[in-house]
């Protein structure tokens, strides 16, 4: 039994809302937007009928969608404010290379001689 187009077609746009809904980083509405394609694919017998759970689940998963992307804006903003800008590209092993080490007092037993 081969799967048409317009049954894979028909398939695609119903899970649609699951489909856009693991673009977002929490797995609740993951689970929500399932729940509700699998409603629509379910009613989709009787015209009409899936519009409901497809148009919710859409909701949800734009929802989740545009908080990912949200959160992501206002970690970046944020962490421009953690960090002072350096003038200078330096990395942590250049500092480390240039750094000074403080010269510790040598000890009577480290010098090697002997009293």
């Amino acid at each position: 039994m081969t799967m048409t187009a317009a049954t894979l077609g028909l398939l695609l746009v119903t899970f649609l809302p699951f489909f856009v809904s693991l673009a977002g980083r929490v797995t609740q509405p993951k689970a929500l937007c399932f729940v509700c394609s699998l409603m629509a694919l379910l009613l989709s017998v009787e015209p009409y009928r899936a519009v409901l759970p497809w148009t919710l689940g859409m909701a949800i998963a734009v929802i989740a969608v545009r908080e990912r992307f949200r959160s992501a804006q206002d970690l970046k903003e944020n962490a421009a404010d953690l960090h002072p800008p350096r003038s200078s590209f330096e990395s942590r092993w250049s500092r480390a290379e240039t750094a000074r080490m403080p010269k510790k007092p040598i000890r009577q037993s480290q010098r090697g001689d002997s009293a």
